[in-house]
């Protein structure tokens, strides 16, 4: 009996992981932490903008990252911020399209049975998703869209990081010029 539960608990790591982590973070969302932080970050100016491009990527904090470029935006030359910006945003986005293309590769298991998810190779669906990804990327849409549908289609990675990048420093200098003459 003790090692049928021990097997349970292997066999449900990520499941207990996964748990956790939207327990914790709603625990940050709703103490006021993650705001407290993030808004923080424009105290550094900068390097404030560099790392607030971290947080525009994901969906969680993507709200304080458009109030912390709102207020940079106020403060530090646009430009450079957005591409300063840009440059976390990057990064981030970076490391969620690895995590996701390395993840469909390896097929999904349901019960007993494996699933693998095929690369989509319609030329139709490369002509839409292009536009549709840069969009999601633009946007304080959370990134792992964009990178999912890219990662379905095989995307380059070379191609993804420069339009990662020049999308994200677009939505930034938007988003700080819109506040810059709304104020």
């Amino acid at each position: 009996m003790g090692l049928k539960s021990k097997r349970i608990t292997i066999g449900y790591y990520k499941w207990i992981l996964f748990i956790l982590m939207v327990l914790s973070s709603a625990w940050l969302w709703l103490s006021g932490a993650i705001e407290r932080f993030v808004l923080g970050l424009g105290e550094y100016g900068y390097l404030g903008a560099f790392m607030g491009g971290f947080f525009y990527s994901y969906g969680v904090t993507s709200p304080f990252a458009v109030v912390l470029f709102a207020a940079l935006g106020e403060n530090l030359n646009t430009t450079v911020a957005a591409v300063l910006g840009g440059f976390g945003a990057m990064i981030s986005d970076y490391l969620i399209f690895k995590n996701v293309k390395e993840s469909l590769k390896k097929p999904i298991r349901i019960n007993h049975y494996r699933i693998k998810i095929p690369k989509i190779k319609s030329k139709v669906f490369y002509i839409l998703s292009i536009p549709l990804a840069a969009f999601i990327i633009a946007s304080p849409l959370p990134d792992e869209l964009a990178a999912a549908l890219l990662g379905l289609e095989g995307f380059e990675e070379r191609a993804f990081v420069l339009l990662s990048f020049s999308f994200n420093s677009l939505g930034l200098l938007v988003i700080m010029l819109v506040t810059k003459a709304l104020v």
